[in-house]
């Protein structure tokens, strides 16, 4: 068993409980608004015109709570994950909305793929994965020239350990035991570095609010939860 096949496995665990608020994924329903408020923020930057007949994929796409707010925005919406389970519950939770759902791993869904994407959402996933630089440059792929590419993950320091780990998994219990390997968190200048030819547009820490029940964006303070933009190559 590879280690991303592990955590397909613990992933499919959640699923039934992955849309209670209150229950595993808590923290990450509460981190959604902030994401898609920076999200929209380069939306609007990149595409004044707006968003109908743009086309957007959701990477790792969980339960389908990130594919759901971009089919609100008008994008022709695909959500792709790892887990059939997931992506059951994702198909589930969407309802009518005009989503396209597809049970693979990103490696062999861009081996097939014909369709370019304008934006390509990968949040709280490649932290999860075994090649992040094989993982992005595949994220690319799927763009169309000029198009936009989110991550959102853990930076690689010391605070993080502490707190994304240490405080929320084992103190707090806001995420499940084992949820995150330090190993495997990722610097924003390694993002970079992995796509040379992609043009950084934005970043922003995403932060807590006391309560934990509430995130928020701080262009400066990126040493634990972060998300950033990168433009593909227009050529």
């Amino acid at each position: 068993m590879t280690a991303e096949t592990a955590e397909i496995e613990r992933f499919d665990a959640l699923a039934t409980d992955w849309w209670q608020e209150d229950g595993p994924m808590a923290m990450l329903h509460a981190m959604h608004p902030a994401r898609m408020a920076f999200i929209r923020q380069q939306l609007d930057a990149a595409y004044p015109e707006g968003f109908v007949g743009k086309a957007a994929l959701d990477v790792g796409c969980g339960g389908g709570i990130t594919a759901e707010s971009l089919a609100r925005l008008g994008f022709d919406t695909h959500a792709l994950d790892g887990s059939a389970q997931l992506i059951a519950t994702a198909r589930a939770h969407g309802g009518d909305l005009p989503i396209s759902y597809h049970h693979a791993m990103l490696s062999d869904f861009v081996e097939k793929n014909t369709q370019p994407f304008d934006l390509l959402c990968a949040l709280e996933v490649i932290e999860h994965v075994d090649d992040p630089e094989t993982f992005l440059k595949d994220c690319v792929r799927c763009l169309r020239p000029g198009g936009l590419l989110v991550v959102s993950t853990i930076n690689r320091t010391a605070k993080s350990r502490l707190l994304a780990i240490g405080l929320a998994e084992y103190i707090l219990r806001l995420l499940p035991v084992g949820t995150h390997d330090w190993q495997k968190f990722i610097r924003p200048s390694e993002i970079a570095e992995y796509l040379p030819d992609c043009t950084v547009s934005g970043l922003s820490g995403l932060l807590p609010k006391a309560n934990m029940q509430q995130w928020y964006l701080h262009e400066r303070r990126v040493a634990v939860n972060y998300i950033m933009a990168l433009r593909a190559a227009t050529e």
